[in-house]
């Protein structure tokens, strides 16, 4: 695994220099999803960063394991709250710790609807990224239409 990049699923997601420190003063925190080669069993967590954490729990897994999905929040408290409501509505399909026999498009739709019910929000990977990019802009007094200020970073806008 390079520097910077980090597979999820078949794509990889660059991350630009200074990711993990705008993060972390930004104060977001991770839920997660990660599965094996078979989509099955899944496992529900947070982390302040998942790539670390997927890096983590791969040495700790014969069996190769990949990140499904995750959902960048405004906080640690409610991804806790999140990860509480779905251990708790999954229970019965609970194998063992945080990993659960359920197909992966039933616990994203629970994550999604839990994230719609407390009327907060979620975001993907590369919707934070442009917010970085646009904090930067602003901080730097660029134009949208200047090129990004995050090097080696082409952004989908």
């Amino acid at each position: 695994m390079s520097r910077g990049r980090f597979h999820l699923g078949a794509s990889i997601l660059r991350r630009p220099y200074g990711f993990e420190e705008f993060i972390r003063k930004q104060g977001f925190h991770s839920i997660y999803l990660v599965t094996t080669e078979t989509d099955n069993p899944v496992k529900v967590g947070i982390a302040k960063d998942p790539v670390k954490r997927l890096s983590d729990l791969q040495s700790a897994n014969f069996t190769p394991i990949r990140l499904h999905r995750f959902w960048w929040m405004p906080g640690k408290k409610i991804t806790v709250r999140i990860e509480s409501a779905f251990k708790n509505h999954f229970q019965s399909k609970n194998i063992r710790g945080e990993w659960f026999d359920l197909p992966l498009p039933t616990a994203e739709a629970f994550i999604e609807a839990s994230i719609r019910s407390l009327g907060t929000w979620g975001v993907r990977h590369s919707d934070l990224i442009k917010y970085m990019d646009y904090r930067e802009r602003e901080k730097c007094g660029l134009p949208p239409d200047a090129p990004s200020p995050l090097a080696g970073i082409k952004l989908d806008m």
